[in-house]
């Protein structure tokens, strides 16, 4: 076989696999490329209703695999160790509970595939490690995403410092502090996960939440009112507030976007392409994207 032919051949089979699975409506066949120094462990998930349990696919460092992707309210699990007492039992790994792997690092993406497309984002709504990105090629007529532009920010450092500068209220008690119980962290919880504690103001938290988010809770209570004035609770309207990120009050002008928002360029629609808030959805959701629009998913290190 001749030298061009041995180069072109995994590119003809790849672009088979591509438009077989698209075509078909059997799934969607997606890029992760390994950026860090360590093997991956990637888990392809449903969370609502579980799904059930999973196997992990290693991706080596510095390396590309593809993934099918098919299903409704899916997601897909990055890992530094295999998650093997969350997700291969089928039940979502916790920060904060060890034994549900909540010493092991990792991010997650979410999507949904469908007749018309599948629908993707990256969630950084509760807990994460690894920094992601998500870049879109062959968009041609879709307008939800720009040609080849990179959405999402590299740096877990950036975020940290982006939070410390945000001085209002204790964003950076958000951190996961390292070392931790003599093991090193590499961690940020929002808001979102954080309340779900059930900490309250001036209490000592349990073993196994670091005391860097009772401090949260003492300048954030998920009952308060600093954020969103009298109308709604700090909880109430992190969860509801807004469809459209103009509104006003709105989580958009929050510390903990705007940290996030500051380690990461938008496109030119002001799309950021990663969610903070569960509504989130117009600066980080991708809809109905067609099927011949293909994604890559980057992993980079958390800064270790």
């Amino acid at each position: 076989m001749s030298t061009i032919k041995k180069m072109f051949l995994p590119v003809i089979i790849f672009a088979a696999l591509f438009w077989g699975l698209s075509s078909n409506g059997k799934g969607v066949l997606i890029t992760i490329n390994n950026t860090t120094k360590d093997p991956v462990y990637v888990y392809n998930f449903q969370y609502s209703p579980p799904g059930g349990s999973v196997k992990a696919m290693t991706i080596d460092a510095n390396k590309i695999s593809a993934l099918t992707i098919c299903g409704s309210n899916m997601r897909i699990y990055i890992s530094h160790q295999k998650l093997k007492n969350s997700l291969e039992k089928g039940i979502a790994p916790d920060p904060f509970n060890p034994q549900l792997d909540g010493n092991i690092m990792y991010s997650f993406v979410e999507y949904t595939t469908s007749n018309s497309g599948y629908t993707v984002d990256i969630s950084y709504i509760d807990a994460f490690s690894f920094p992601l990105t998500l870049k879109f090629y062959s968009v041609c007529s879709y307008l939800g995403c720009q040609e080849g532009f990179e959405y999402g920010f590299k740096k877990l450092s950036s975020v940290k410092t982006a939070l410390t500068n945000q001085k209002d209220y204790s964003w950076n008690a958000l951190i996961w502090p390292s070392p931790w119980n003599k093991a090193k962290f590499y961690r940020i919880v929002g808001p979102n996960k954080a309340w779900t504690l059930g900490l309250k103001p001036g209490k000592t938290p349990p073993p196994n939440v670091p005391s860097t988010y009772q401090n949260f809770i003492d300048s954030l209570p998920s009952n308060g009112d600093q954020l969103f004035g009298s109308q709604y609770t700090n909880w109430n309207g992190w969860q509801n507030l807004p469809i459209t990120p103009k509104s006003s009050p709105s989580p958009s002008t929050t510390g903990y976007v705007k940290a996030l928002h500051y380690a990461a360029k938008p496109d030119n629609n002001s799309k950021y392409g990663f969610f903070c808030y569960p509504k989130d959805n117009t600066s980080g959701q991708f809809t109905n994207v067609p099927t011949y629009v293909s994604c890559t998913i980057t992993v980079y290190p958390y800064d270790k």
